[in-house]
């Protein structure tokens, strides 16, 4: 709301803010030296320093030091001028002060986030930003003043800024970073309401119009209306109902004591402290529990896709490419499954090449009759790429291609701020192309980690379609398949590349040494290859996490064997196999899951899979672990035989590794 404020009335509102809040502090004061007990003009300055920026500090400063005038002139009966030098100066720190905390949390990193060590982060840098404040505050004021209890007031002064920060600051922060409900109507009406009731229990408890019905009586009463802010409204409702609170009971309360103020004072900025508390803690559970259920939405949705995407892959294997016409009808099943799997773009096009001239065949975002309208520089058309490219400057490209023409484009088509574009090819010969554009307009733009998924893509495009064009229907075509689809969800786990067609070849070297039948053998391969397909419902930052996973992630990726096994019951051909991916983690003991099966209860493939993942692992440089040489995975083995792996089994991989086996399948 504030952002939508012309320039001088957002001065003008930060300035009667902190007016407001800098004169509430210095009506809790009980003596001629230091600011209040609770400091909350603070809290506020920091949120409004990191909602505007530098911008906000001047019109900081002027309604930190107005108010400290007239408090220090009329509360406190200062003389103007020793007044106005203390105001200037702890104006002054003030702004420091919040300088200080927005630079040691940007040094931090620890911003946009909500987990714990942000919060230590967070709690900290209050901590030395309140005593530093107070150090250069208190030490100003030993300027006009002698006294000498200086450590007293320090820690007075210390604790009613820290106060103020971890009340104000940290509501203001988190409703910044963080606003999870979005203001409706309803809400609106409803918070108006709720705000009304609030006011009239803080009137009826602190003023002493009934007796009976003080704070000292029912004070819990507070607590039940902080909780209904933290259910049924934001972060933004607590910060409401605190300051109505701080006002009610300096405005109506302290007139009715006469004696133990300051007693009092701190009594109840405790109280304040806690039921706020209370109320952001609540507010922060919930909106983990809402953040969790979004992501575990999204992975489903994911993962329905992905099941979906696959099931495309493995149908369009009977579209025969004969024609013009199947070549068009291919292009555009796999320009369909593109879009289903990704959405980092605003818009996306895709087309055939017919006698040297693009026709476009399938769009999103786009109208293909207005694409086709325009007549491109076919000669030096730039989507007819061997692997695909980050466009920076779309734009421009496209002025090369239209000429003359582009006036008129740019009147029907958004600028394009970037593209990625790859071409499809048959023989080596370039047959069309597709293009994922972002605009100028939208927010959305690509990474590396997008470029990286389109490059897969292609591969496993251009693999379906040279493969369907020479009418392959032998295991070439389903290795091709397969083995491209597991360099496109290898992508979730930067440091397994080449794994799976590794453990795949082990295993099948594992199988023929046991003179398993052909289809047992050719069962266990394709389990090999397809074996870590589940991890692509398991979050990339636990996949890719640096260091050691927590209990609660690993029993997050203890999952992936389960995924594995339903995505591959969705395909007829990949069925027979999902049983030996799913227990591919079982150990002999009956220590392994998902199941805790154990010995001869674990299904053949699964046991040879342990073995082979196990092996791989060991031979293969990871963050999470070394290198080991052939001597190491050996002496491996031996240990862990009959206790992680069939005694058999082992033997058989020990003999395997002394034969060369890891440099042969390296090499190969």
């Amino acid at each position: 709301m504030l952002s939508q404020l012309k320039l001088w009335q957002r001065n003008v509102f930060i300035i009667l803010i902190m007016f407001i809040y800098t004169y509430l502090g210095y009506s809790t004061n009980t003596d001629s030296y230091f600011a209040g007990i609770i400091w909350p003009s603070i809290g506020i300055a920091l949120g409004l320093y990191f909602m505007f920026g530098k911008k906000a500090l001047l019109s900081i400063f002027t309604g930190i030091f107005i108010a400290t005038l007239i408090a220090r002139v009329f509360l406190l009966q200062e003389e103007l001028y020793i007044a106005f030098g203390i105001s200037l100066f702890l104006s002054l720190i003030n702004i420091i002060e919040v300088y200080l905390f927005k630079f040691l949390m940007d040094k931090s990193n620890a911003l946009g986030r909500i987990d714990y060590s942000s919060g230590v982060y967070f709690y900290f840098f209050m901590l030395i930003v309140s005593v530093v404040g107070a150090i250069l505050s208190v030490t100003t004021l030993g300027l006009f003043y002698d006294f000498n209890n200086y450590f007293s007031i320090l820690f007075s002064w210390a604790v009613g800024e820290f106060t103020g920060m971890a009340i104000f600051g940290t509501i203001i922060l988190i409703l910044f970073f963080f606003d999870d409900i979005k203001p409706t109507r309803n809400k609106t009406i409803s918070g108006i309401v709720f705000t009304f009731l609030f006011v009239a229990t803080c009137i009826l408890q602190f003023s002493n119009l009934v007796p009976i019905y003080t704070y000292a009586n029912y004070g819990f009463v507070f607590i039940v209306f902080f909780f209904i802010a933290a259910f049924v409204f934001t972060y933004r409702m607590i910060l409401v109902i605190s300051s109505i609170f701080l006002f009610s009971y300096q405005l109506l309360y302290l007139d009715t004591l006469a004696d133990n103020v300051t007693a009092s004072l701190y009594s109840l900025n405790i109280f304040l402290f806690t039921f706020t508390y209370i109320a952001i803690i609540t507010r922060l559970i919930l909106y983990t529990l809402q953040t969790n259920n979004e992501k575990l939405t999204r992975a489903n949705q994911k993962m329905d896709r992905l099941i979906d995407s696959t099931n495309k892959l493995f149908r369009i294997k009977d579209i025969e490419i004969n024609s013009e016409r199947d070549n068009i009808k291919y292009i555009k099943e796999i320009f369909q499954i593109a879009l289903s799997l990704y959405d980092s773009y605003d818009a996306a096009s895709c087309y055939i090449q017919i006698n040297d001239a693009p026709i476009f065949i399938d769009a999103k975002g786009y109208d293909i009759d207005e694409l086709n309208n325009f007549e491109f520089d076919n000669a030096s058309f730039q989507w007819a790429m061997n692997e695909p490219q980050h466009i920076v400057n779309a734009e421009r490209e496209l002025k090369i291609h239209l000429g003359s023409s582009y006036e008129e484009y740019s009147k029907v088509i958004p600028y394009i701020k970037e593209s990625i574009r790859f071409g499809v090819y048959i023989d080596d010969n370039f047959s069309g192309g597709m293009s994922f554009d972002n605009f100028a307009t939208g927010s959305k733009k690509f990474t590396k980690l997008d470029f990286d998924n389109f490059n897969s893509f292609q591969r496993l495009m251009n693999s379906f379609y040279e493969i369907n064009y020479l009418n392959t229907r032998n295991l070439n075509f389903k290795n091709d398949i397969v083995l491209s689809l597991i360099k496109t969800l290898e992508l979730y786990d930067q440091y397994t590349s080449g794994h799976s067609e590794e453990v795949a070849a082990i295993s099948r070297e594992i199988a023929i040494k046991m003179d398993l039948s052909e289809k047992e053998i050719y069962d266990i391969y394709w389990a090999g290859v397809v074996h870590d397909i589940g991890k692509v419902g398991i979050s990339s930052s636990i996949i890719n996490k640096d260091g050691k996973l927590s209990q609660d992630e690993y029993e997050t990726i203890k999952e992936h064997p389960i995924f594995g096994a339903n995505i591959l019951k969705q395909s007829e051909d990949l069925v027979e196999i999902s049983d030996i991916v799913k227990h591919h983690h079982e150990w002999w003991n009956g220590n392994g899951y998902p199941n805790e099966l154990s010995k001869e209860n674990i299904p053949l493939g699964s046991q040879i899979l342990c073995v082979a993942d196990a092996v791989s692992a060991m031979s293969g440089a990871r963050k999470y672990s070394n290198t080991k040489a052939t001597d190491a995975i050996i002496d491996e083995l031996s240990l862990y035989a009959g206790v992680q792996f069939n005694p058999k089994i082992a033997m058989i991989m020990i003999e395997l590794l002394k034969d060369g086996i890891l440099d042969r399948i390296k090499k190969s």
